[in-house]
């Protein structure tokens, strides 16, 4: 589970190079940007009720699920 974790963290630092294209005016889909903003929702629910490892893991899974 950590070595996931680990690999998505460098995905997401490879993947620097896509926000000058957000800043060229380009906009993600409608459903990416409701993805994002459903993780970002996600996430600040785990961070107010202080989730750590894998319980804010499966917390964010199951909230992203739903």
């Amino acid at each position: 589970m950590r070595a996931a974790l680990v690999a998505l963290g460098v995905c997401a630092l490879m993947a620097g190079s896509v926000g000058p294209v957000y800043a060229a005016g380009t906009q993600p889909s409608k459903t990416a940007a409701a993805q994002q903003d459903k993780m970002k929702a996600c996430n600040t629910q785990a961070d107010t009720k202080k989730l750590t490892g894998a319980a804010r893991n499966s917390f964010v899974k199951k909230c992203v699920s739903m």
